[in-house]
């Protein structure tokens, strides 16, 4: 991993100003003003005494309310020192996009948590200034319709974690991630993207990165709805409304690494927060079928409730 570790690259995500020891090329950069200082520290290093004998001892993480750190195998391990860092050191012949896929996932996901932030693993789009998540479980095609709504012209926020805000008139909003999506390899041959414009970077699970430019919206947009996508019993897009409780559950089972909270349990605030989000916000369930295209019938069903 050829990285100038004296050099301190400062980038803007999530509405949060990152100073990374690491080039992030994926994430906006951010010149931030002499008098501001970095939200978040990312930071090469050796890991503590205690996380290096553990790992010598064959433990590979740690998930306290106090510690919390774990590492993949042939990469490198990551430690959430506090609300306002990430450590990571590299393994001998780490592969660098592995190394920042962790990073930027897992790590950054766990850090999310621990500051309170909602995530749903999810894309986002906005909609005739209105903001969209679509969350949902793997396979269930969260990737392929953001890219499709993308496709037709509506401004793009964030790909697969989806971060809550909110504006100065407390109105829940959508924070912009980073100007890339990732995709499958049948997406991408559906959208016919060049290979000039795309790079692998999963060869086991066929994943490329598509680099988006103009369609990526660098400010925050209102949060006017949620939608929940599954795979069923179907022979046409089916919708429902969720109500009540649902709402709720709905939330807990889309939030990005929620299993660090079976760990640490459920900070007040965070779970106000879900509360607060679940009683303002809009939430349906898209059912497609298994076989067939049917993103068309979705994007309509979506832009008719909007």
């Amino acid at each position: 991993m050829n990285n100038n570790i004296d050099k301190k690259y400062t980038y803007l995500v999530y509405g949060l100003i990152v100073q990374s020891d690491i080039q992030l090329p994926e994430l906006m950069e951010y010149d931030k003003p002499k008098e501001q200082s970095e939200d978040i520290r990312i930071i090469r290093k050796n890991m503590p005494k205690h996380i290096q004998e553990a790992l010598r001892d064959g433990k590979v993480d740690c998930f306290k309310k106090d510690q919390i750190w774990f590492s993949i195998e042939n990469v490198a391990a990551y430690y959430i020192k506090d609300v306002n860092c990430i450590e990571f050191q590299p393994f001998p012949e780490a592969d660098n996009q592995k190394i920042k896929s962790f990073l930027l996932g897992s790590a950054f996901g766990m850090l999310l948590i621990m500051r309170k932030s909602i995530a749903l693993h999810g894309g986002s789009v906005v909609i005739d200034g209105k903001g969209i998540i679509l969350t949902g479980d793997s396979g269930a095609g969260k990737s392929t319709l953001t890219a499709a709504f993308r496709e037709k012209g509506y401004d793009f926020l964030a790909d697969d974690v989806s971060v809550i805000g909110e504006d100065e008139n407390s109105n829940l909003t959508i924070m912009p991630g980073y100007p890339q999506q990732k995709l499958c390899s049948d997406a991408v041959e559906k959208f016919k993207y060049g290979t000039n414009s795309i790079k692998k970077i999963d060869e086991d699970r066929e994943k490329y990165a598509i680099a988006i430019e103009d369609e990526f919206r660098k400010t925050d947009a209102e949060l006017k709805a949620i939608y929940e996508l599954s795979v069923g019993e179907v022979e046409t897009v089916q919708i429902r409304k969720i109500t009540g409780t649902d709402k709720l559950n709905t939330i807990f089972n889309n939030i990005y690494r929620f299993g660090l909270i079976n760990y640490i349990g459920i900070d007040p605030i965070y779970f106000k927060k879900c509360v607060q989000l679940a009683k303002n916000i809009d939430m349906y369930k898209i059912i497609r079928p298994k076989k067939g295209y049917s993103i068309d019938q979705q994007i309509e069903i979506i832009e008719t409730i909007l």
